[in-house]
């Protein structure tokens, strides 16, 4: 084990001091920001300003409504205009959008907004609040005695929470919890085949340029090949380590400064806490719980990795040429797109009669894992989670097994065209 720990070490400086490895440290987190701002400032409503006409032949709101100061202004026009007529001729096309008041508005609570161009959902939500508001004050003033802001209380808009009826406790949507574990697990394959091809790489080079006759002299093929797994695993994790930290103070700054609104505490008290205009914020900043997921997620990109990251050093040590190497990359690329292909299958069938054989399948359980965890275990199907991460330790102590026998026979071996029987033959003897 000294000698693999020495070689693992050599690999791991080997890999931090390459200027890819300095450079995906600092663009990478960059990347994802630069992704996450433009979503947050694509899905909020910081960019579209909106000039909407208003049709109320009846003039039921008097010509008033309170739009967002300086994004939503409402001119009103008291006749009916044709949808035709708004899309095509000349004097309607500086508005945005046709917002139609019909004359039983008050009793039937109907209205409709026809859209010249694509408005935000954030924004659409906006002008229903307006016309909402403004509605309750109308009523208020018809209907009652009372004044709007007792009329508010009692006419309170009624909440509907969904939950998920085998998980009632959980309270967020379940498409975006699923699809969270999703891209977790997504995020674990993309690395796992990265450094999998440096493995490769690695292995490959060594024995075209006669290395590893030399470190064969030195050590055991199994200790080559555990230094070189930990090693190139050791960097993976330090750049997901930077890859956090940078990501993390980047949403802290962007908190701060960019979107400080968002988080004012008037804001969130009028929305009832919950970040109404923009989904995405909500969802990185509100929803998504890191201190479950991050160290679940470490541990399966672990096991995830130790047994992929033996495959393909193995077929870095057996392959006997470039287009060897490039003819078996194509049936561990398919596994990886059958993982996420599990994932999706799960999420659109929560039910599905495959999902406990996706579950224990360890090419697939690692997506099939973090979607379950973002959703949430139930104490029932813990005993299920537990016989899952046991079937992917064992497979992924099967597969170094099988590397290792591979390491041993093929590491030296040259001239032949590498063919599953070889591959095979050498792994299972």
């Amino acid at each position: 084990m000294k000698n693999a720990w020495i070689i693992a070490l050599r690999e791991f400086k080997e890999r931090i001091q390459s200027r890819y490895f300095i450079l995906m440290a600092l663009l990478g987190p960059a990347i994802v920001l630069f992704a996450l701002y433009s979503l947050f400032s694509l899905s909020g409503d910081e960019k579209q300003k909106l000039h909407i006409l208003v049709a109320d032949p009846a003039n039921i709101a008097n010509g008033i409504m309170t739009g967002k100061a300086g994004q939503i202004n409402y001119t009103f026009i008291e006749k009916y205009i044709e949808v035709e007529d708004f899309a095509n001729q000349p004097q309607y096309q500086k508005f945005d959008a046709l917002l139609e008041i019909i004359e039983k508005v008050l009793s039937n609570n109907l209205a409709f907004l026809f859209q010249r161009i694509i408005i935000n959902p954030a924004l659409i939500n906006r002008i229903h609040r307006d016309l909402e508001k403004r509605l309750e004050i109308l009523k208020a003033d018809e209907f009652t005695a009372m004044n709007y802001e007792t009329f508010r209380r009692v006419m309170h808009a009624v909440k509907l929470e969904v939950r998920d009826a085998y998980r009632p406790q959980m309270k967020n949507n379940y498409y975006m919890a699923a699809y969270t574990g999703f891209f977790f697990g997504a995020l674990v394959l993309l690395f796992v085949f990265t450094f999998g091809m440096t493995i490769l790489r690695s292995s490959s080079r060594e024995k075209t340029n006669r290395v590893a006759e030399v470190m064969l002299s030195i050590v055991r093929p199994r200790e080559l090949l555990l230094g070189k797994i930990v090693g190139i695993g050791l960097s993976a994790l330090l750049q997901y380590a930077l890859w956090f930290v940078g990501i993390a103070l980047g949403l802290f700054v962007l908190r701060l400064t960019v979107f400080p609104d968002l988080f004012n505490a008037t804001n969130l008290l009028e929305n009832e806490g919950v970040f109404l205009n923009n989904s995405w914020v909500s969802l990185v900043y509100e929803k998504i719980n890191f201190y479950v997921m991050l160290p679940w997620f470490i541990f399966i990109f672990i096991l995830t990795y130790l047994f992929y990251g033996s495959l393909f050093a193995a077929l870095g040590a057996a392959q006997g040429s470039d287009s060897d190497g490039q003819k078996f990359l194509i049936p561990i690329f398919l596994i990886l797109l059958l993982a996420l292909g599990a994932g999706y299958y799960l999420i659109e069938n929560p039910q599905g009669s495959l999902n406990g054989f996706l579950a224990y399948f360890p090419f697939t359980s690692p997506v099939v894992i973090l979607i379950k965890l973002a959703l949430g275990i139930e104490d029932t199907q813990i005993w299920t989670f537990v016989v899952a991460l046991l079937i992917m330790v064992l497979t992924a102590w099967c597969f170094l097994r099988f590397a290792g026998r591979i390491y041993q026979k093929a590491l030296l071996a040259n001239g032949y065209r590498l063919q599953w029987k070889d591959f095979l033959k050498w792994g299972l003897r």
